[in-house]
């Protein structure tokens, strides 16, 4: 099995009650912050919008998803999902075959009236549906788990446990943050495996947030 290291961004509150109680919660697909998720495809024909329509609502109906990054060095991402810099980024080993990368393009996706025809085809057709972006997401350098949720009570939020299948690797803290290590690591208490912690800060040479490797100026 192989394996990715991918980070999660949240605010502090969340980012520690998650680590408290070993969760992440799981976001569904009509109340992703991008309108055009599940809705990449060219929809000026009616009966094609409304089919397609259909197809989001199902799938909303029965999968969430839990949004992952490549890394954590973008400053934007801590600006806009940790906070502005205040809040945490938690990384984690996922198998590489549970993630779906999402890819990035300036034009919407047409379908073929054969693809319906072929399950191969429309296989395909349906994961590049649900993995494409419009383009100036790229930043984000997304890798998404699906979470099956069909089966869920659906009145009030829902997560996935942090265990094997998404494996806490690392915490770290924004450059604002005031989160102390003790809070953090009273906040790890729960696991029974060492997981790393440190806090970054923004790099003297590229417009990237590295690690600061003067940990007195972590308290």
């Amino acid at each position: 099995m192989t394996v990715k290291r991918v980070y999660h961004f949240c605010n502090a509150k969340y980012g520690l009650e998650n680590l408290e109680k070993q969760r992440l919660k799981v976001a569904t697909i009509l109340d992703l912050n991008d309108p055009f998720e599940f809705s990449c495809n060219h929809q000026s024909d009616k009966e094609v919008r409304a089919a397609f329509q259909k197809i989001k609502k199902d799938a909303a109906e029965n999968f969430g998803l839990i949004c992952f990054s490549a890394r954590y060095s973008n400053p934007v991402q801590w600006a806009h999902y940790a906070d502005k810099h205040q809040g945490l980024c938690l990384g984690f080993d996922v198998n590489e075959d549970d993630l779906m990368k999402v890819n990035y393009r300036s034009s919407r996706l047409k379908l073929s009236p054969t693809d319906f025809l072929d399950p191969a085809a429309f296989k395909r057709w349906m994961e590049a549906y649900a993995s494409t972006k419009y383009l100036h997401w790229k930043y984000e350098q997304e890798y998404r788990v699906f979470v099956d949720i069909s089966r869920l009570n659906r009145a009030g939020l829902m997560f996935q446990a942090i265990d094997n299948r998404i494996k806490l690797r690392q915490v770290i803290v924004g450059s604002r943050s005031v989160v102390t290590r003790k809070r953090v690591g009273d906040a790890l208490r729960g696991f029974d495996y060492h997981v790393e912690a440190f806090k970054v800060r923004a790099a003297f040479s590229t417009f990237s947030m590295v690690r600061n490797k003067d940990e007195t100026l972590w308290l």
